[in-house]
């Protein structure tokens, strides 16, 4: 049944609608028409999103499901709750890439960036249809969705062939762990013989698909990609890991499971993933390190802070904006104009350092809080450690945009069009980050203080942990320019040994093994092969000789 009003469908269709209509166009409209076209479907996915952000929404209802319902509804599609303000960050972002792939247009560019409009279209509507899913059938459906609209998006760029192995292994234990989901949405409504069973479950389906390490199986495969598709690639499961997690949080009745293993597991992948971010020497690797840190940080903030919704909203939005900022823009290529290309790249910089007036001084403070709360020094320490390896790789990142170089005859024509894509990305972090209080709108429940109220309230021990590792990163940062080629095979080795490559690699191995055992023996039993019925005439000679 679908009731009247604008829906959460909206947005979905909207963007589907637009990844046919920009298939179809691309050999009958010059590629200039075609940008514009672009354009306005993805900008009435982005004000369509605001729309259900802002006011109440009709719901759709495609079929009731009588087993366990997620989130305690029968809906099909909702945009309760946090819904609304991770669909619209997902279109905001969908938005920027959409913008900055309509720079620097050529007629006879008939092959370019402008291919990829169907394919970023349909991974955003993936993306927007999980997250707005409040059914256990339209959640396994949209995950199985995403997967394969990642995996187009992956195959449609070219990447070489360690890449398209990373992610041929990430689609499949991706798709694996999707059967968690269909194992949930089978229980009967008493969750099945456990209590704590189908939140189990969720609750790993929900780390899997926002790349929580060291189940960071996509994040790293979209290292390897070009700008702006690795942008998409990791945002959107980001997005839609953290609302499955966002909903688990808010509507369990016994909270998250496993919270005191969580919290532990979340602080050591702190650790590990700021030490890998800077041992990386490459710059999209590192950045994709920095992303899981702090997507291990989000992890930790929930595990700490409870039902809070601003624990897991506010990280989460930086984070995107922050990744998506650092992911649009290739720095080698901004000439004497990149200055006001590299000030949003830096201002993503400062907020996922931390420093005062960002988005991420708010998200350390309720963190370095929650931590002292707690009870637990050795954790609030261990968050310290953390940080400072990570503000060393974030400078060795924004080392890259001090340089300028000579601008080509092709830079100027888009100048405007990616300027435009960084500043709707960054216009949100820079007001945001100046006064909080303008979020409350996006959830019910979020009560954010202004920045003059955190900084006058927090005392001695919390600046101490948000500017100790500010110095002690910037001393890092600086020893590791002066000993790098004494510490270049250590810092290798130990981005080898925390990324789990060789781990996985060895599991990959060890699961085609297992499958030409089981297959061989699937033959030899289908009698199958002269070796198969060999085994059977000894078999039968040995009946018959033992009497």
């Amino acid at each position: 049944m679908f009731e009247t009003g604008l829906t959460p469908l909206a947005p979905v269709l909207i963007l589907m609608s637009g990844a046919a209509i920009t298939k179809i166009a691309a050999r009958l409209i010059p590629l200039r028409e075609r940008d514009a076209l672009a354009l306005l479907m993805a900008g009435g996915a982005f004000v369509s999103a605001l729309l259900l952000a802002r006011r109440p929404t009709s719901p759709v209802v495609i079929s009731p499901w009588h087993p366990l319902a997620l989130f305690g509804s029968q809906l099909a599609y909702t945009a309760e709750g946090l819904a609304a303000p991770f669909a619209l960050l997902t279109s905001l972002v969908c938005l920027a890439v959409v913008i900055s792939l309509s720079r620097g247009r050529r007629e006879t560019d008939d092959n370019g960036d402008s291919s990829l409009y169907p394919t970023v279209f349909v991974v955003s509507a993936a993306g927007l249809s999980f997250i707005y899913s409040a059914n256990l059938i339209t959640l396994c459906l949209s995950w199985a969705f995403l997967d394969l609209s990642l995996l187009f998006l992956a195959v449609g760029r070219r990447c070489n062939r360690v890449a398209s192995g990373a992610q041929g292994r990430a689609l499949l234990l991706s798709s694996l762990t999707g059967l968690s989901l269909v194992v949930v949405a089978l229980l009967p409504d008493s969750y099945g013989p456990s209590p704590t069973l189908a939140p189990s479950l969720l609750l790993l389906a929900a780390l899997v698909r926002a790349s929580f390490y060291p189940l960071h199986f996509w994040m790293l495969a979209a290292a390897e990609m070009e700008p702006p598709a690795n942008a998409l690639l990791q945002t959107v499961p980001i997005a839609a890991g953290f609302s499955l997690l966002a909903g688990l949080q808010e509507f369990s009745p016994q909270g998250l499971p496993y919270q005191g293993p969580l919290i532990v597991i979340s602080s050591l992948a702190v650790l590990a993933t700021a030490l890998s971010a800077w041992a990386e020497q490459d710059r999209r690797r590192a950045v994709s390190w920095v992303a899981l840190n702090q997507i291990a940080l989000v992890v930790l903030a929930i595990a700490v802070a409870g039902r809070s919704k601003s624990a897991v909203l506010w990280p989460a939005i930086n984070l995107a904006l922050c990744l998506s900022l650092l992911h649009l823009w290739p720095p080698e290529g901004a000439g004497r104009y990149g200055h006001w290309l590299r000030l949003p790249t830096g201002l993503a910089i400062a907020s996922l350092m931390g420093l005062p007036f960002t988005m991420g001084f708010m998200g350390r403070i309720a963190l370095h809080r929650s931590l002292s709360a707690l009870g637990q020094p050795h954790l609030w320490a261990l968050s310290i450690m953390a940080d400072t390896f990570l503000v060393a790789a974030l400078f060795r990142i924004g080392a890259n945009l001090v340089q300028f170089s000579i601008p080509n005859s092709q830079f100027f024509p888009w100048w405007v069009p990616h300027l435009a894509g960084v500043t709707i990305l960054a216009a949100p972090l820079v007001l945001l980050g100046v006064h909080p209080p303008l979020a409350n709108f996006l959830a019910a429940g979020m009560d954010l203080p202004a920045v003059a109220g955190l900084i006058g309230r927090a005392g001695i021990a919390l600046w101490a942990a948000l500017l100790l590792p500010l110095m002690g990163g910037y001393l890092l940062h600086r020893v590791r320019k002066a000993t790098l080629d004494r510490a270049a095979a250590f810092q290798k080795g130990l981005n080898t040994l925390l990324g789990l490559d060789w781990l996985y690699h060895w599991l990959w191995e060890g699961g085609r093994v297992i499958g030409a055992v089981l297959r061989g023996l699937a033959r030899i039993t289908e009698g199958e092969g002269y070796l198969g019925w060999t085994l059977l005439l000894a078999f039968i000679a040995f009946l018959l000789l033992s009497r």
